[in-house]
């Protein structure tokens, strides 16, 4: 059984793909597996995979369904007693797998953890701190609460972490298809809630490629329905659990952030767009200050909320808060 299996999405990475498989190749922990997944590419990027004649790398050829479901049949094919998930564009620091890995082994980790770089060029690496916290063992009422709240610099992704594959496989956990905004935010919610253990490693684990990355998403109306199906999926999976009151407030504002931060933050592209989201997204949004969360949220969002709702219109609240329309 691998140690670790590396789960790679791949549509039309040709331009960064061998640095990021490399990486991985070359890293310190030589008892991996790779799964490769070639989602409907329309460039090189299937003859690049093709090229490598390295054993530990396997290649699943699909048509292009999506993010979300090149990591599921990732999740499936996956052998190894931890998964990672790491996007084409994206590359591993050097010598971190087996820190990693014995990490989780040290502690009988569920989730092992590290801080990631802003990846421009050579010339332009910014480290970003995942989490301010001493390495080890996280507080894990703490953690629930700094990450549900998005009180202290916890990023809702799901690359950047080794994850032992059973809390997927045994949870049936997957990522939601045909989804393409927040479905990492769903999934990681998920997974940090069953997590028994969880350890933070205070450096970097990968660059995260910044410019011409493929994964990058430019907010479209879709993404606001996107949001509303993750928001009712992770509302279904917290009914199943008995939250105390403090659960109960915390998981709200988690919800509140999902519906309404986006839209009130929003840059549209175009006003009709935006008129769409507003009337969409925010709807419902004098519901929100009743809600238990409401109190948890930042300050800055609590002052969006009240903007918004007593400017008696999206185009008044645009105004208000400086927005230019194209």
């Amino acid at each position: 059984m691998p140690k670790i299996s590396v789960i790679i999405p791949c549509y039309n990475a040709g331009e960064f793909l061998c640095r990021s498989i490399n990486s991985v190749l070359q890293n310190d922990l030589q008892d991996i597996e790779i799964i490769a997944i070639n989602d409907g590419s329309t460039d090189n990027t299937l003859e690049i995979l093709g090229n490598f004649s390295d054993d530990r790398l396997s290649i699943i050829d699909q048509p292009n369904s999506g993010a979300s479901a090149a990591r599921n049949a990732g999740i499936n094919k996956a052998s190894g007693e931890f998964v990672l998930f790491l996007d084409s564009d994206d590359f591993l620091c050097p010598n971190i797998l087996n820190e990693l890995y014995q990490n989780a082994i040290k502690f009988d980790a569920d989730i092992v953890f590290e801080d990631f770089n802003y990846y421009y060029d050579e010339s332009k690496i910014i480290a970003q701190t995942n989490y301010e916290t001493n390495s080890g063992l996280v507080d894990k009422e703490r953690f629930l609460f700094d990450y549900f709240t998005i009180s202290k610099s916890v990023f809702p992704c799901i690359w950047g972490k080794i994850i032992k594959t059973s809390l997927l496989k045994d949870n049936n956990l997957k990522f939601i298809d045909k989804v393409f905004v927040a479905e990492d935010a769903n999934l990681n919610a998920k997974l940090i809630w069953l997590a028994q253990k969880i350890v933070k490693i205070n450096k970097p684990i990968c660059n995260y490629q910044i410019g011409s990355n493929n994964s990058s998403k430019q907010m479209k109306f879709k993404h606001f329905s996107d949001v509303r199906i993750v928001q009712s999926d992770l509302e279904r999976f917290f009914d199943k659990f008995s939250l105390n009151d403090t659960q109960k407030a915390y998981v709200n504002a988690y919800f509140l952030n999902l519906k309404y931060a986006a839209a009130l933050t929003l840059k549209p592209y175009s006003f009709d767009d935006y008129g769409k989201v507003m009337e969409f997204a925010c709807a419902d949004i004098k519901t929100a200050f009743k809600s238990p969360g409401f109190k948890l949220l930042n300050k800055k969002l609590k002052i969006l909320f009240y903007l918004f709702r007593f400017s008696f219109s999206y185009k008044i609240y645009a105004k208000i808060i400086g927005l230019k329309f194209k």
